[in-house]
């Protein structure tokens, strides 16, 4: 469903070419967490964070970025450790339209059929809905050795969560 950014204020778009490109969240006043997976270019200028917004092409605050670090374990081959931190030049200031996440602390379980919210901006299956706006959907975490029948290059760094009825964060992967 359709959702307001207020409702996930730690939401950006990480906007490569001045496109949106993928997701990201806020976790501190100069710091978001992408995938790293979503660092296609290895020019900084090429990348801006918009922040503050339920759509992805207008409204918000738009920074540069000074400076991005995948993971150094990041295998483009199995997804893993898919992780990467972008550093703004300038702050954001907090509001109610962006704010950090709350990061799960170490060593923190996720236990099976825990119902968590994803979002972003993106397809759905449906053509006739835009990609333009911020969507949700609650999925429930799976068991990984369950997962790990499916999804074979499953890790302990990653979490599995879909739906019954085939709901899920991502259509396509890049």
């Amino acid at each position: 469903h359709i959702m307001d950014i207020e409702s996930a204020p730690y939401l950006v778009s990480l906007m490569l070419y001045n496109q949106h490109y993928c997701g990201g969240s806020i976790i501190s006043n100069q710091w978001i967490l992408s995938a790293a997976h979503c660092k296609k270019s290895s020019v900084i200028a090429d990348y801006k964070i918009r922040t503050g917004s339920s759509r992805a092409t207008r409204g918000g605050r738009i920074f540069e970025v000074e400076q991005i670090i995948p993971h150094p374990n990041y295998t483009a081959s199995t997804e893993n450790n898919d992780f990467m931190l972008i550093k703004l030049k300038k702050k954001i200031l907090f509001s109610d339209r962006q704010q950090p996440i709350k990061l799960a602390s170490v060593g923190k379980v996720i236990a099976d059929e825990t119902e968590v919210l994803t979002c972003g901006f993106g397809s759905t299956e449906n053509k006739n809905e835009s990609a333009e706006f911020l969507r949700a959907v609650v999925v429930k975490v799976f068991k990984q050795e369950n997962c790990r029948k499916i999804h074979s290059q499953l890790t302990d760094n990653m979490i599995c969560a879909g739906s019954k009825d085939g709901k899920d964060s991502c259509q396509v992967f890049i």
